[in-house]
């Protein structure tokens, strides 16, 4: 009787382990995530995750997709995740994304992101950067998009990189004080930062720049921000800029 219970316990104890050990979900087909035949599966994740999710093909998401540690969420080339909610990314979690992806808010509180191309980036409303934040990438800011299945429609109304060799900003990241050298000619330049809301959050108006300006708004949230630098009225310089 005692070999009985003892053996009863193992059996208990390991079909408790294997039930912990983390899973990979990696997708079959394009769809809706809560779509059970999407996934190789044949089960559909949580929401809430500490797995590792590889989505090889466009997927709408419904709900807020929170990472907690452990969790491991990476975009394939032809892969997607399109969806007007929140992608949180806790300490401990990642995202590689090579495809493309839309939400509504990014939040990365403590957690890791590689936004790398070919794809590109929305972010409908705006993210929170306390965590590390990694874009080699095209990201639009502020535009509307909508998620249709099985393919997206990639909003390209929005703001944009448009970097130019005369002008570069450093450091970057910084604390909000950062220079800005460049070599336009014109008498009057015009320096932004606008924040992933699509607020400017920075303006100032330079006449006869030496091409040095020393920028000190220490009191910038930690985020991501575009700054712009217009020339005779145009844009003529546009780029990226973290605040730690």
């Amino acid at each position: 009787m005692e070999k009985k219970k003892v053996l009863f316990t193992l059996v208990l104890l390991a079909m408790f382990i294997n039930s912990a050990k983390p899973i990979n979900w990696t997708t079959i087909s394009s769809g809706y995530w809560n779509n059970s035949a999407i996934w190789e599966t044949g089960v559909v994740p949580a929401y809430s995750n500490s797995d590792t999710l590889i989505i090889a093909h466009p997927v709408v998401f419904d709900s807020n997709i929170i990472l907690n540690s452990g969790a491991f969420l990476k975009i394939e080339n032809e892969g997607g995740l399109c969806g007007h909610h929140s992608i949180i990314v806790n300490t401990g979690a990642s995202i590689l994304k090579y495809g493309i992806l839309e939400m509504d808010v990014l939040s990365i509180p403590g957690g890791s992101a590689s936004f790398l191309a070919p794809g590109k980036v929305i972010i409908s409303m705006y993210g929170i950067i306390t965590g590390n934040l990694n874009v080699s990438c095209t990201m639009a800011v502020g535009p509307w998009f909508e998620c249709s299945q099985p393919t997206f429609a990639f909003t390209l109304v929005g703001i944009e990189e448009k970097q130019s060799n005369a002008c570069n900003l450093f450091p970057n990241p910084n604390l909000g004080v950062f220079t800005l050298e460049h070599s336009f000619s014109s008498e009057r330049i015009i320096i932004q930062i606008i924040d992933l809301t699509g607020r400017t959050v920075y303006n100032r108006t330079v006449f006869n720049s030496t091409g040095t300006e020393s920028i000190n708004e220490g009191g910038l949230k930690p985020g991501i921000y575009y700054w712009e630098l217009l020339s005779k009225n145009n844009v003529s310089s546009r780029g990226k800029m973290i605040v730690n």
